[in-house]
C-alpha cells in the first residue's frame, strides 16, 4: 500500500517510519513544499520490482511468465494455491490492465494517508 506523509512528519519520526517500511513493506511517499515527492521503499522490494520490470519488458517473456504463473496456480500437486502467487497475479493483472481502478483503502497507518496513484 502507498502511504503519503510530509517531510516534516517523516523527519520527526524517522526511526518509526523506517521500521514501518521495513516491517510492513509499505511504500511511503514523502512530499515537501516546492520540491518533488520521493518514495521510501525497502531495498529488497525495490530490487524485486526492478527485476519484475526487466522480466516483463519483453512481451514474449511476459506471456511465458503469465502462463507459468497460471500453471502454478492450477497445479493440483501444490494443493491450495499459494496466497503470494494469487496476490502477484492480481497485482500484475491490475497494473497491466488499461482500465484498472485503484481499490486501495486506508489502513489506518499513523504515517499519513494512502497516496492517490494519479498524483504520482
Amino acid at each position: 500500500m502507498l502511504v503519503e506523509t510530509t517531510y516534516s512528519q517523516a523527519q520527526a519520526d524517522f526511526d518509526a517510519l523506517y521500521d514501518h517500511v521495513a516491517k510492513d513493506r509499505d511504500v511511503v511517499i514523502i512530499s515537501r513544499q516546492n520540491a518533488e515527492a520521493v518514495a521510501m521503499i525497502a531495498a529488497d522490494e525495490l530490487s524485486s520490482l526492478l527485476e519484475t520490470i526487466h522480466l516483463l519488458r519483453s512481451p514474449k517473456n511476459a506471456k511465458r511468465l503469465f502462463r507459468a504463473l497460471n500453471r502454478a496456480l492450477q497445479d493440483e500437486t501444490l494443493g491450495k494455491p499459494d496466497k503470494n502467487l494469487l496476490n502477484l497475479l492480481n497485482l500484475l493483472t491490475k497494473k497491466c490492465s488499461p482500465t484498472a481502478s485503484d481499490d486501495r483503502n486506508n489502513s489506518g497507518s499513523p504515517y499519513g494517508t494512502p497516496a492517490q496513484p494519479d498524483r504520482l
